[in-house]
């Protein structure tokens, strides 16, 4: 199954593997150690608490009464419930008991012997207040003047401060979540677009492989990537070698047409000088060996249209040359060819089609004409693509086709009159190659008396 994946997928897949992982690394050591950084542990608080406590309290002379402290950083010590708390306790003297107090100590004071010594820990329950599971840290301090011992205590509710640092840590993750999302994101356009611009040479050969096909360059650009540039060799030689192989059967089917029309024609002539039953056998015979034979030639032609529709042919150098070919093909017709095809006029195929329909049309047009024979040739837009519409129209003076037997000997095998020499194949092939090419044939009456035969090709001017 690995054997059918995209060499897009392929890439993705390696790249963000080989990104991701590291990423996911580096993110989880950079939220442990920003948690550690950030989140401090619960004694190095009330530690630092505590030497800001005693740092910031001033002693007064006795005579004043207390002491003064002029307040911490945090506001915590000022709001009830905050679950932190501080105090200073008188011991001994006069002044026993507590000298000073935060504001969020909004109950009875603590009492040092609540202390477990041990654990530090201050368990307390409290009127119209919470059970306090305080965690406590104390330190001793004398009046300079007095000589009045002064204990200095920092309390925190040890739940309140688990919630704090919850949400904290809390915050801190969502802030790397947001972080590492950006990261992903930009992680992920950075690997489509470095699989895009990797890929750029293949869909540059794609494009190519597709102008070769259908004629719009001859050959596959050789300045290519250097990882590219066998397949685009090996490529342009498939091609040349394509080439060769197609041009020698096109020259084979021509050759081989031209070569049995004249032989046949000999045959069916010299057949026409007899008479009787066996006379009206052997014409059927040849009849029917030619319809095969053009059968099969018509096959042949249809097996290169695909790469012949990449081709162009000039319209009026194969056109022109029929005033001579007519004389000389219709000896016993005194036959007037007139065209009106510009010389810029290009038919968007190859010249072995655009020479079978000219043969056919014209070589049917001086069958039935009486004296006159005419060629045009125009460009005009699609109705429904807007690409060139090449319209190609054989007219004669001879006596027509009703309009109800129009549809009938366009048909293979078929002929308007039965008397008159030929296979019925004629129209039937142009009719094909013009459906091939995604053009239609059209019968109608000409201006000339007879009939007018026109299609319609892909073409365009140079």
């Amino acid at each position: 199954m690995g054997g059918t994946w995209s060499i897009s997928l392929r890439l993705f897949g390696s790249a963000a593997v080989w990104i991701f992982i590291p990423l996911a690394i580096a993110l989880l050591c950079a939220n442990l150690i920003l948690s550690a950084t950030v989140v401090l542990p619960l004694d190095d608080k009330i530690n630092a608490d505590l030497e800001e406590f005693i740092q910031k309290t001033e002693f007064v002379p006795e005579a004043e009464g207390e002491i003064v402290f002029k307040g911490f950083a945090d506001d915590k010590y000022s709001r009830s419930g905050s679950g932190w708390f501080a105090q200073v306790t008188a011991v001994g003297g006069r002044r026993s008991g507590a000298a000073w107090r935060s504001k969020s100590l909004d109950f009875d004071p603590f009492r040092l012997s609540e202390i477990d010594p041990k654990t530090s820990i201050v368990r307390k329950d409290y009127s119209n207040a919470e059970a306090w599971s305080l965690k406590a840290l104390t330190r001793k301090a004398r009046h300079p003047l007095t000589g009045q011992e002064y204990y200095f205590t920092i309390l925190a509710d040890v739940r309140t401060n688990i919630e704090d640092t919850e949400q904290l840590n809390n915050q801190v993750k969502e802030r790397v979540i947001l972080v590492s999302i950006a990261l992903i994101i930009t992680v992920i356009i950075g690997v489509i677009l470095q699989v895009k611009f990797g890929l750029k040479p293949l869909s540059d050969l794609k494009e190519q492989i597709v102008n070769k096909r259908e004629g719009r360059q001859e050959s596959i650009d050789r300045n290519v990537a250097r990882e590219i540039k066998p397949i685009s060799e090996a490529l342009n030689n498939l091609f040349d070698h394509n080439d060769v192989v197609l041009e020698r059967a096109r020259s084979e089917v021509g050759n081989l047409s031209h070569s049995l029309k004249t032989p046949i024609s000999i045959i069916k002539n010299e057949a026409g000088k007899f008479s009787g039953d066996s006379a009206e056998l052997l014409s059927a015979q040849i009849d029917n060996i030619e319809r095969h034979v053009m059968s099969y030639l018509d096959s042949a032609r249809n097996t290169v249209l695909a790469t012949d529709k990449g081709m162009q042919t000039p319209i009026a150098a194969r056109i022109k040359p029929w005033s001579q070919l007519i004389r000389t093909s219709y000896p016993d017709k005194e036959i007037t060819f007139t065209e009106e095809v510009s010389d810029d006029l290009v038919f968007n195929g190859s010249q072995m089609h655009l020479d079978d329909i000219l043969q056919n049309l014209i070589e049917n047009a001086c069958k039935w004409c009486k004296s006159r024979l005419h060629v045009t040739a125009s460009l005009r837009p699609h109705p429904v693509t807007g690409d060139g519409q090449l319209s190609i129209t054989v007219e004669d003076d001879g006596p027509g086709i009703p309009s109800e037997m129009r549809k009938y000997v366009v048909e293979r095998g078929n002929r308007g009159d039965e008397k008159t020499p030929g296979s019925g194949l004629g129209l039937d092939i142009v009719r094909r190659i013009a459906a091939d090419y995604g053009g239609e044939m059209e019968l109608s009456s000409s201006n000339l008396g007879g009939l007018s035969a026109r299609i319609s090709l892909p073409g365009t001017r140079i």
